[in-house]
């Protein structure tokens, strides 16, 4: 601990007062930094993760990496059923959102899907049911296996019945796609569900950021569409 122009002057003077050996016991920021690099590998607890954590606290113990995996992948399987259970509550259907994307750092493609539904107090409600790293080209088809895989793995395929998506022509035909399999998952369930037609619905904010690149003459690929407006 040490005085600083942040406010911590008064702590600085207690510990300078009380616990003066703690206080002389060195800088206990160096840890920080190395606490804080990116580690690209899940679930795995650094060992300046560990050091930085008994700097601030010697009596705190620190799991182990195989400790902190356990028990990260046992929360979120728990919370997976809890979400399961909870879908499986609706009585309606969900429509979906659909957003691909690349990470400027490292150049890697992202697809993050969401349902959307209305709970029994009329309350909106959302969730992202996956995250997915999308290796391979952004084809409808593959987009569409890995958006199916997800919804069956909450139990949710069946209820879906529409998807809001950017202007991609490869998003267009994941919808396409979409509407034949989900077509099927609802004939294989017993459930009466709600008649409602499939719908594409175009994200509102992603054609107007394709109208102000054509309005600051910054084209690409799609904007050509929008040259009319």
């Amino acid at each position: 601990m040490y005085k600083n122009i942040q406010g911590t002057s008064n702590f600085h003077t207690h510990m300078k007062r009380r616990h003066l050996d703690k206080l002389k016991q060195g800088n206990r920021n160096k840890p920080i930094p190395a606490a804080c690099l990116p580690e690209t590998h899940q679930y795995r607890v650094k060992s300046e993760s560990i050091k930085f954590c008994n700097g601030l606290n010697n009596n705190y113990k620190v799991s182990c990496r195989q400790t902190a995996r356990k028990l990260i992948v046992g929360s979120y399987k728990e919370r997976k059923l809890q979400v399961i259970k909870e879908l499986a509550s609706v009585d309606g259907r969900f429509p979906l959102t659909l957003d691909m994307w690349k990470a400027s750092a490292r150049k890697q493609s992202y697809l993050v899907i969401t349902l959307h539904w209305i709970n029994s107090r009329w309350k909106m409600r959302d969730i992202i049911i996956d995250f997915i790293y999308i290796p391979k080209e952004h084809s409808g088809e593959h987009m569409k296996d890995v958006t199916i895989d997800a919804l069956r793995k909450y139990k949710s395929a069946h209820k879906a019945f529409g998807v809001s998506t950017d202007g991609a022509l490869s998003m267009v035909k994941v919808s396409e796609l979409l509407q034949k399999e989900m077509e099927v998952d609802k004939r294989n369930q017993s459930k009466n569900l709600p008649e409602v037609p499939w719908f594409w619905n175009c994200c509102a904010a992603h054609t107007v950021h394709l109208v102000a690149k054509v309005a600051t003459k910054k084209k690409d690929g799609q904007s050509s569409r929008f040259e009319p407006m």
